[in-house]
């Protein structure tokens, strides 16, 4: 743009910028019209491509900020699922013959479960050889 200008002063005329009909600088850099209009574009296509990119990263931060939402609302959802089971677990517990461990642990469950159903096929394979007798 100031290379546009400086090609466009004319001894003699005021100045566009400043008003002043004398014009002691010479252009920094001869340059044609046409390299002038090629650089022209290109800032204008580096001022689109910045728009562009600001509407995308304003996109991107409103999009990241519903997303902390939606996980902040399903950790709590969690929580709530968590505190759900451990009273179940209580009242389970408290209401089973079983002996359950203290504190929730899938693997000790299920080990337990394991040996109650053994427990009880023994007892059932026992029932139908009496049952066969009879």
């Amino acid at each position: 743009m100031i290379a546009q200008l400086q090609n466009e002063l004319v001894e003699g005329e005021p100045c566009l910028v400043c008003g002043s009909i004398e014009h002691h600088a010479k252009p920094a850099l001869e340059i044609s019209n046409q390299e002038l209009k090629e650089a022209m574009e290109d800032v204008d296509e580096s001022q689109r491509a910045f728009a562009a990119t600001e509407v995308s990263t304003q996109q991107a931060l409103a999009n990241h900020d519903q997303l902390k939402v939606k996980l902040e609302n399903k950790l709590i959802e969690l929580e709530r699922i968590k505190n759900e089971r451990d009273e179940n677990y209580v009242a389970l517990k408290s209401s089973s013959n079983l002996e359950l461990p203290e504190k929730i642990d899938l693997s000790a469950i299920e080990k337990v479960i394991k040996l109650a159903r053994e427990k009880n096929n023994v007892k059932f394979e026992k029932n139908k050889k009496t049952d066969r007798r009879n």
